[in-house]
């Protein structure tokens, strides 16, 4: 659903119209060339993004805390610096929705407490789209929910409603 919403894999029908500056999806592991160094990456994404480089790369530099391995080649990351570096690379762009797949509990004690306020600042602008089975995450940052079962996504009003109906489809599913 994520790819979908971001553009980056086509509908197999119908159409998705977005009104608004989308992000990259966080948490897609397609974001960065492999090849490239972070500094380069962000560079790109920047531009993509019609974004101000420099503000962007200075943001990044400095809230992913990576040190030298900005300027070294992203396929030569961790899992959790490849983390680092996109979700500092996402909150760098202003976009009016952020697409969030799975990636909100990453890196240190530090570095959680760092994101979390980073993006409730943005929430005070932004909108997000988050995919996630983690209860206590969606509590903290949503407050509608959809669900999506058998090719159909439901919305729902809130976000107890939507986690209701979640856990008797997984129940449901288990039988």
């Amino acid at each position: 659903m994520i790819r979908l919403l971001a553009g980056s894999e086509p509908p197999d029908r119908g159409v998705i119209r977005r009104y608004g500056r989308v992000s990259f999806p966080l948490g897609f592991g397609g974001t960065f060339h492999g090849a490239l160094s972070g500094r380069e990456n962000v560079t790109f994404i920047a531009r993509i993004y019609g974004a101000r480089i420099r503000a962007v790369i200075d943001y990044v530099e400095t809230f992913s805390e990576l040190g030298d391995y900005f300027e070294m080649p992203v396929n030569t990351y961790s899992a959790g610096m490849r983390a680092r570096l996109a979700f500092a690379t996402c909150l760098a762009i202003d976009f009016d929705v952020y697409l969030i797949d799975e990636v909100t509990e990453i890196g240190d004690q530090h570095f959680r407490r760092k994101c979390a306020e980073a993006f409730r600042e943005r929430l005070l602008r932004s909108d997000i789209i988050l995919v996630t089975h983690n209860a206590h995450t969606i509590r903290q940052y949503c407050n509608k929910g959809a669900v999506l079962a058998n090719g159909a996504l439901t919305l729902y009003g809130d976000i107890g409603t939507a986690l209701g109906r979640y856990h008797r489809l997984i129940q449901e599913h288990a039988r």
